[in-house]
């Protein structure tokens, strides 16, 4: 789901960052424009608004609830 919701956004014309957690299964998004972050925190500075699609929540807490991620999203939005 997380990568047709990148591809929506794209198609919407919107600067779109990504990042999945296996290295280079964003490459077709890549491709078609939107921008590889290497890291969550890299993903989560390029925007104001961060839109997280992973499995479940566990896989929610792996990602934001690091120190640097956590440090990234201060005054940011977050839809999971």
């Amino acid at each position: 789901m997380g990568r047709a919701l990148a591809g929506a956004f794209l198609d919407a014309g919107l600067r779109t960052t990504v990042r999945n957690r296996t290295p280079g299964e964003d490459r077709d998004l890549a491709e078609r424009g939107a921008v590889g972050a290497r890291s969550a925190e890299e993903a989560v500075a390029a925007s104001g608004l961060t839109v997280s699609c992973v499995v479940n929540d566990d896989a929610v807490d792996a990602t934001v609830r690091r120190e640097a991620v956590t440090d990234a999203l201060k005054c940011r939005t977050v839809v999971t």
